[in-house]
Parts: structure tokens; sequence; C-alpha cells
């Protein structure tokens, strides 16, 4: 126990919020640090740790937008707590994406499953 944890959330304005914090070893919380990473309105979002590299850890956020639109994003966080600016983001769907599901296995080194549901007639899918 002890140590950084990230929190990400949708809020009351349909955006993409993170906020880090450290909770100590005698169980006390504080907050470290609190972004907005504005993408365009957020239905959905499931977001995974990735990959540890240089002191930061790098999160995938993905996401559904208006228009079911599915989209993945990173974002990386120091060890202190720091979140920075979107890094990059892809296009997974351009329609028919709804309620994602990012994989926490790795196919192989760079590669994640997402799993997400079909808007028309709700069958599950998955990709890499």
């Amino acid at each position: 126990m002890g140590g950084v944890y990230a929190v990400f959330y949708r809020d009351s304005g349909d955006d993409i919020r993170v906020k880090t914090y450290t909770i100590d070893f005698n169980g006390a919380i504080a907050e470290v640090d609190s972004s907005e990473l504005y993408v365009g309105t957020v239905n959905f979002l499931e977001a995974r740790s990735i990959f540890d590299s240089g002191g930061s850890t790098y999160f995938a956020i993905i996401h559904e937008e208006t228009g079911n639109e599915g989209w993945c994003r990173t974002v990386a966080i120091t060890s202190a707590g720091t979140i920075g600016a979107v890094i990059d983001s892809l296009q997974l769907k351009n329609s028919g994406f709804s309620s994602p599901f990012s994989l926490s296995l790795s196919i192989r080194s760079g590669v994640f499953g997402v799993t997400y549901q079909e808007t028309s007639g709700a069958d599950g899918q998955l990709v890499t």
C-alpha cells in the first residue's frame, strides 16, 4: 500500500477528467494533480495502464464519443502524480461503437485488445 493512484472519470459536462492521489501507509489521502482531457462529449470511457517507462506510467483511454465514434487516446502520468497532456489519439471506429472495454492483457508487446458493443444489433466485437 502507499503510492500514487490515478482516477479517470466522466464529469457532469461529459468531459474526461483524471485526478491523481497519494495514499500513505496510514490511509491518509491527498490530491496531487487534476486535469481535464478535453476530447469532445464522451458517453462512456475505460482507462487502463499499458506500460511503465522512464518514471512515467502510460495509460490508454478507450472511449465512446457522441455519434458512437470509438477512440483511443494515450496520456502519461509521472511517478510523482503529474498528469501530462494527451500524447496521441486513434479513431477505432467512426460509428456503431458503444460500451468499450480495454483488455488488460497484452496480445504481444505493444498490441492490446479492445472489446465493444455494436450499436446496431448489440453484437460484441474484439479488435486489436
